[in-house]
């Protein structure tokens, strides 16, 4: 069962899907670039150029929430936020500013602007990821456990969580982390699918296919989706 957000091949000559905004930035965009990461390894998937408008276009964009980073050549990193990324929808970065400007920026819908996380949140996160590569999944999730308590990590925490308890095959603290993350990130179809996957091993099938027909809706392309769903539909048959 995959754990991950959906995987993303760039074709640059394909129809952009998403388009982006970088706000409120006052400098010159030359050479900046957006790399797109996904959330649970930080594995790179597009990397695509910033116009000297702030705009950005990425292409072939399953439905997911990634990590976006702003950086300059060669690897400097001037801003990082996560994005919960919809089919055909707007996107926004938004560079820190005064305070009175950032509150009115969090009211910006969640399916425009995701939960940015704090310098601190992305540390942890990033620290946490590092270990689940490596293969580290109780350290990974003693790094998670921890993360809940920075605020802006919350809702990804809860995510990670929820697959490094999968992997480790301990099913009902993945199924509440779960429970928790889809409530913070409803649009995730990774997230829905892993909790399918979750019920469907307590044997909560009719959960487990509500769940899972709500990952297709926000992916049809979602193979682990997809699959699960056959097994659902098979195990009703022999019944």
């Amino acid at each position: 069962m995959e754990y991950s957000a959906p995987g993303l091949s760039g074709n640059m000559n394909a129809q952009p899907v998403v388009q982006g905004e970088i706000r409120n930035i006052n400098f010159d965009t030359t050479d900046l670039m957006i790399v797109v990461s996904t959330l649970a390894d930080g594995r790179p998937l597009e990397r695509v150029p910033v116009e000297g408008s702030g705009t950005f276009q990425l292409y072939n964009m399953p439905p997911g929430t990634y990590s976006l980073k702003l950086i300059r050549p060669p690897g400097e990193t001037i801003l990082e936020q996560i994005a919960q990324i919809g089919n055909g929808q707007m996107i926004s970065l938004q560079m820190p500013d005064s305070p009175a400007r950032n509150a009115a920026a969090s009211t910006v819908s969640a399916d425009q602007l995701q939960h940015p996380l704090s310098s601190k949140g992305a540390k942890m996160i990033r620290k946490a990821q590092s270990y689940a590569a490596a293969g580290d999944h109780a350290q990974a999730i003693d790094e998670l456990r921890k993360a809940l308590n920075e605020p802006s990590a919350v809702p990804y925490a809860h995510s990670l969580l929820g697959a490094e308890y999968l992997k480790t095959g301990q099913v009902a603290p993945a199924e509440a982390e779960l429970e928790q993350a889809v409530q913070l990130l409803p649009h995730d179809p990774a997230l829905h699918s892993n909790l399918a996957y979750a019920l469907f091993l307590r044997g909560e099938n009719e959960r487990s296919e509500q769940e899972v027909r709500k990952a297709l809706e926000l992916d049809h392309n979602n193979s682990p989706a997809q699959k699960l769903l056959g097994y659902i539909l098979k195990q009703r048959g022999g019944q």
